[in-house]
C-alpha cells in the first residue's frame, strides 16, 4: 500500500484492483476529479462521496482526485477519511511551524 504525507500533498490507498488511490493537494478552490474505468456507472457517486468527506471535513480549497479500481463504497469512504485526517495533520504542522514563537535560550 502506498500512504505518503508532504507538505504538497497526501496520497493514500493503491491502484490495485479493489481499492482506490485518493491524492489530496494545494489548491486556491475545491477541485475533484474521479478515474475510473468504469466512470460512467459509478463516476457520479464516487465524486458524492468526496465532497460529502471534504465538506465535513471543512476543506474548501483542494485538488482533489480520486482513482478508483473497482473499490467497494466502504473502501473509498475509509481512504476520503484517512487523507482528509492526514490534510488536516499535514497543513496543522505547517501552521504550527509557520506561527510558533521564537523561544529564548537562556545560557
Amino acid at each position: 500500500m502506498t500512504d505518503s504525507t508532504t507538505a504538497h500533498a497526501v496520497t493514500v490507498g493503491t491502484r490495485q484492483s479493489g481499492d482506490v488511490l485518493v491524492v489530496l493537494r494545494p489548491h486556491p478552490r475545491l477541485v475533484l476529479r474521479v478515474h475510473s474505468p468504469v466512470a460512467d456507472l459509478v463516476g457520479d457517486r464516487l465524486r458524492t462521496l468526496g465532497l460529502e468527506a471534504l465538506r465535513a471535513a471543512g476543506i474548501t480549497a483542494a485538488g482533489v482526485e480520486i482513482h478508483d479500481n473497482a473499490a467497494s463504497e466502504w473502501i473509498v469512504r475509509a481512504r476520503l477519511r484517512t487523507a482528509v485526517r492526514r490534510w488536516h495533520a499535514a497543513t496543522a504542522g505547517e501552521a504550527q511551524a509557520t506561527t510558533a514563537p521564537a523561544r529564548e535560550e537562556k545560557p
